[in-house]
């Protein structure tokens, strides 16, 4: 082992956080590092797979070791340093390890000492627990205007320029996955395909006499799937052929469970092979391979089911993830009583999601085995109740189902959770947090956890932050969130010296969701915002908006939460400008799901999306759908980010993700706009749905079919589908579990099926639906009723607030003779709208985000009132709220020259 010492300058200290997946033993990268968090006193330590290396960081009188694991796939490195800190690591590194003494491994182990450095590997907690690609940001605490001039200054460094030279020649030396990870390094520092380095690599991957088995395929794609897409597909190029050969030398066959098991984690990298015939072939190998006795176990069972878990529509088409499913449970069933605790874990989680969610065509099977399990599970925890611990417990709950629990089964865990509790670690208390316990295990946590886990150590607040906000919002009565709030307002006095920027961010938004409506919001928390604000990256202001978020709901005024509003509303415009497309992708995904921002905050969500219309055709996948989503979320439909998207899909729809395109198309179709190439649009939707309708998931096909529908495109096959027997059996039994979204789109095709394609007789199934609506809007649209009375002549003439006979929320109704004179309103007159002997006026109120152009559903429910008889008002936003017409008298003209201009 080699051991040597290198101070650095004060100040320079970084950290690693293990950040706890969702699947306690999701495989990882071999040797993850402890969790580790460096405050005052730090020393880092690195082990590579040929030798040791360890970097000691003195910055006080305590010094603490640990060895990690370079990209590990559950680590976050931050607070990453300035230029003159880097320039010191480069300085450092050059007298510590001259490279003329360096043989290339060791070498190699530099650069990633210098890439890691740099780069601010961050995994939030969505792409943690669905196990997504980490996004791999540029650390904006460098303070430089773009990325390039700091990869500039590390290029032209003279050693890092010896380091590259040390490794040229000897590169076949090293491993396939070595080669990947170096691959992956140099991309992610910036380094040209031009450079011999990198020429040498792409000739070695190649290269068919460079041997690389099965294992060595998944190990590579763990590395690769951090650089862009084009390399990505690169990578998939040269190791298919491989993998060809592998399957037809049968000698993956004979290697029983373990191949299955890399088999099912290339399902990943296969679902960007926009080529059905080879990932069908590929399908078809992982399904014969499952089949056969000698690859199947119960580990098996449990990566493939992970892998299942993971996969959509897109890359695995419902037949094949049917029949594998089926194969998982039939081995279940077989051994069922030689399932281990981690095992239950998966398939009693994972096997519940696909049992109900996915593989429909085997819910009634997955669901016997999963009783079974369940059963198993609780037989499991009642003999270990004595000697387990907190974590035991928790692997054996995930296979519990809660549904299927009376009150005393409920309470006796809840007792045996309650017991454990006092020596649990915090990973373990922070997956309490999510169970579904009753408030006495909520409250027990949250004391806990602040008596003696946050005073430990204030670092791991970035974890439990989250996790008592959403506590916060549903038990703000309770006597935990108090607990809560005053143990960390007694905490910040005596610590705050040790806060560090991005940690402060937490404790400002756990403060702010915690403090009572009745109590004075401290100012030291505000004056600690105001002096670390310039620091703050854009996503952690968002954090603090969120926070303001909770206060605003519950109705808490006070003139300092109005100031730091203000301070955090300049602060966000400020950092739009210097953040990089993936954190900007995540604060537009966060901010869809603060519940009052499109109200209050519409021009800063402007600003962030017209910067997000420039890089659009830079996004990733994952980033795109978090953008699709925010708009979808927000309702804030700008053109040039719809023609943007409309851009992304024409260029690039050969490689597009199915679920991708139907966001950019009901996006696209809810705006209402008419794009720049909108006849190209609507016909590459056309083609795009033949191809992969029948490859979406329930959901995924209902929400295409509404955009069709709102864009006046969808095929009347598309809906004589839909509205089958079979499909609406199965779409009940998938809506029962989807909530509010997917029954009124369901209801909205209804009505389109019958109102637009009367030839295809479909019955009306919604004759129950109008409870479902909330139609009053007058506190957008002043004075709008005492107008209509001056002109009327009463409110006898006219009803509020009405609804359709097929459910369009209509704001005024009135009726008017065949001289367009009012008569008086009587619900017999709105039952025969379209029989009457007088002309039926609907006028609609449409809300401030519909000015410039009417969306896509108003202008639906415009021309189906059109088709039920109905003349149509609307009443703009914009125009009703503006100067000119301030006066009632000028509404009272306004509204006679729209009324009876029909």
């Amino acid at each position: 082992m080699l051991a040597r010492s290198i101070p650095l300058r004060r100040g320079c200290g970084f950290r690693y956080i293990h950040r706890v997946a969702k699947l306690r033993h999701t495989v990882y990268s071999n040797n993850i590092c402890p969790r580790v968090c460096f405050k005052r006193n730090i020393t880092f330590c690195y082990a590579s797979v040929n030798w040791n290396l360890w970097v000691e960081i003195h910055t006080g009188s305590r010094t603490f070791s640990t060895k990690s694991k370079w990209l590990a796939s559950s680590q976050r490195l931050e607070n990453m340093t300035k230029e003159q800190d880097v320039s010191a690591l480069l300085q450092t590194l050059a007298e510590k390890f001259p490279v003329e003494n360096l043989d290339p491994v060791e070498a190699v182990d530099c650069l990633k000492i210098i890439r890691t450095f740099m780069y601010n590997k961050m995994l939030c907690k969505n792409a943690v627990f669905q196990n997504q690609p980490p996004i791999i940001t540029f650390a904006k605490v460098f303070q430089y205007q773009n990325e390039a001039a700091i990869l500039m200054f590390v290029f032209q460094n003279p050693y890092f320029q010896g380091l590259l030279n040390q490794i040229q020649g000897h590169i076949s030396q090293f491993n396939p996955a070595n080669n990947a990870e170096l691959f992956s390094c140099l991309v992610t520092l910036g380094i040209s395909v031009e450079h011999s380095v990198m020429q040498e690599l792409i000739s070695l991957f190649h290269d068919e006499k460079y041997p690389m088995c099965l294992n060595d395929l998944a190990t590579i794609f763990e590395h690769v799937k951090v650089t862009p897409l084009r390399w990505q597909l690169f990578f998939l190029r040269v190791c298919i052929p491989r993998l060809q050969k592998s399957f037809e030398a049968n000698s993956v066959m004979k290697n029983t469970s373990c191949c299955l098991e890399s088999v099912a984690t290339l399902l990943e990298p296969f679902s960007l092979i926009q080529c059905s015939k080879m990932r069908y072939w590929y399908l078809e190998k992982l399904l014969s391979m499952a089949e056969d006795d000698h690859c199947m176990n119960l580990d098996s069972v449990r990566s493939i089911m992970i892998m299942l878990s993971k996969s959509d529509s897109s890359s695995l088409p419902l037949t094949y993830m049917a029949r594998l499913t089926e194969l998982c449970f039939k081995e279940i069933e077989k051994r069922l009583h030689e399932l281990k605790p981690y095992q239950i874990e998966v398939i009693g989680q994972v096997g519940w999601q696909l049992g109900v969610y996915k593989s429909l065509k085997v819910t009634s099977h997955a669901l016997d085995i999963l009783e079974k399990v369940h059963i198993l599970a609780l037989n499991m925890l009642e003999k270990v109740k004595v000697s387990a611990t907190l974590t035991d417990i928790l692997t054996l709950l995930l296979g519990v189902r809660w549904q299927k629990l009376n009150i005393k089964e409920k309470e006796a865990l809840e007792r045996l959770v309650v017991k454990h509790i006092e020596e649990a670690n915090i990973d373990d208390l922070l997956k309490v947090i999510n169970f579904t316990l009753f408030h006495k295990v909520k409250n027990k946590i949250c004391q806990c956890v602040v008596d003696a886990k946050i005073n430990e150590n204030m670092a791991r607040i970035m974890d439990v932050s989250e996790a008592f906000r959403q506590i916060s919002n549903y038990y703000r009565s309770f006597s935990a969130s108090l607990t809560l709030h005053n143990t960390l307002m007694d905490h910040v006095p005596k610590s705050q010296m040790l806060f560090e920027t991005e940690e402060f961010a937490y404790l400002a938004q756990m403060i702010l969701c915690t403090s009572p409506e009745d109590k004075l919001f401290p100012k030291l928390i505000i004056d600690k915002v105001e002096a670390l604000i310039s620091q703050f990256r854009l996503s952690k202001i968002t954090v603090l908006l969120r926070g303001l978020d909770v206060l605003n709901k519950n109705k808490y005024k006070q003139a300092q939460i109005l100031d730091l509003h203000i301070l955090l509303d300049k602060a966000f415009v400020q950092k739009i400008e210097t953040t990089d497309l993936p954190e900007l992708c995540d604060v537009a995904y966060k901010l869809g799901f603060i519940e009052h921002i499109k109200f209050r905050h519409a021009d800063k969500i402007y600003l962030l999306y017209e910067k997000m219309a420039k890089v659009t055709m830079f996004m990733k996948m994952d980033e795109l759908y978090r953008f699709c989503i925010s708009i979808l979320k927000t309702k804030l439909y700008m053109k040039v980010v719809l023609d943007s998207l409309a851009q992304y899909l024409i260029r690039h729809s050969e490689v597009l993700v199915s679920k991708v395109f139907v966001l950019i198309a009901v996006v696209i179709a809810k705006s209402g706009y008419e794009l720049q190439e909108h006849s190209v649009f609507t016909k590459l939707c056309l083609e795009m749905t033949q191809k992969h309708f029948d490859k979406l998931d329930i959901e995924e096909q209902t929400l295409l079919a509404y955009g069709l529908c709102l864009l006046q495109i969808c095929p009347p096959e598309i809906l004589c589908q839909i509205f089958s027997f079979e499909y609406l059996m199965a779409l009940d039994r998938y809506r029962a579990q989807n909530g509010w979204d997917l029954k009124f789109m369901t209801m909205h095709l209804n009505r389109c099926a019958m109102l637009e394609y009367p030839q295809l007789n479909i019955p009306w199934f919604h004759e129950s639906f109008e409870s479902k609506f909330d139609l009053a809007r007058e506190n957008q649209y002043p004075g709008l009723l005492q107008a209509l009375s001056q002109i009327l002549g009463g409110p006898e003439f006219f009803q509020k607030n009405v609804l359709s006979p097929y459910f369009h929320p209509i704001a005024v109704e009135l009726f008017l003779d065949e001289n367009k004179r009012p008569v008086y309103y009587t619900k017999a007159k709105h039952a025969q709208t379209r029989t009457a002997p007088y002309q039926p006026i609907a006028i609609l109120v449409a809300t401030k985000y519909n000015d410039g152009k009417l969306n896509g559903v108003l202008q639906m429910e415009i021309r189906q009132l059109e088709i039920l008889g109905y003349k149509v008002v609307v009443i703009c936003y914009s125009e009703w709220n503006s100067m000119a017409l301030f006066h009632i008298d000028d509404r009272v003209k306004y509204l006679e020259e729209r009324l009876f201009a029909i």
